[in-house]
């Protein structure tokens, strides 16, 4: 059995890198589409047997419910995310989960076959397969065989600390390139990939409408 772990911030939280270029509330929005984008994704991986969305904040948690995905509460006040990882996996393995997909919930163009493909990547037992960031500093999405095989630590970087990590602890990694889930959407030139792909995306869509589609000014840029 393999559950995806999806972490949720406060959705009024979402996205604060963008502030300089969107509002509150179209980050809200964006960050809502993005949620349903991932949930679509885990539901369309025939590797997934279950999700669960860790989450304190109502709104994901109806999302959430939507896509009859399963929610557990995050510490009150949030602790950050690899906190609510760390809830979700301890969750897995209490649940008898043979692995575990860490999957971050500002990944827009995500698909089933892409986290089928990261699956199929693990090197082993115990193993961890990872799919960079586009930059290959950070860490997108990781599976873990089993769930607890390393504590993951999440953020800028992260992807050597948990390269770090897997070989002080003797754990084979593998870093599987999957383009649809290199995109994160953290910064504004992330929102202007997101905006000129034509990929089926709700978050896309979204962009859209928002009249986000072009080129996004950075604030302070003339």
């Amino acid at each position: 059995m393999i559950v995806a772990v999806v972490p949720v911030k406060p959705l009024h939280e979402a996205l604060g890198r963008l502030a300089g270029v969107l509002g509150s509330e179209e980050r809200r929005e964006l960050q809502e589409a993005m949620l349903h984008d991932v949930l679509d994704a885990c539901a369309a991986a025939e590797s997934i047997d279950e999700v669960v969305v860790v989450t304190c904040d109502p709104d994901a948690a109806a999302i959430a419910y939507e896509h009859g995905v399963g929610t557990m509460p995050d510490h009150v006040p949030p602790r950050g995310m690899n906190a609510a990882v760390g809830l979700g996996l301890a969750y897995a393995s209490e649940s008898g989960a043979d692995a575990a997909i860490v999957v971050t919930a500002d990944l827009p163009l995500a698909d089933g076959d892409d986290l089928d493909a990261l699956v199929s990547g693990l090197p082993g037992r115990p193993g961890v397969a990872i799919a960079p960031s586009l930059d290959w500093t950070g860490t997108n999405v990781m599976v873990l065989a089993p769930a607890d095989a390393l504590r993951p630590e999440l953020g800028i970087g992260s992807l050597e600390r948990h390269t770090v990590l897997a070989a002080a602890r003797g754990v084979g990694l593998r870093l599987v390139d999957r383009p649809r889930l290199a995109l994160d959407i953290d910064t504004p030139s992330d929102l202007t990939m997101l905006g000129r792909s034509r990929e089926s995306s709700l978050a896309r869509v979204t962009c859209e409408r928002l009249r986000l589609g072009h080129d996004v000014p950075v604030a302070g840029a003339r």
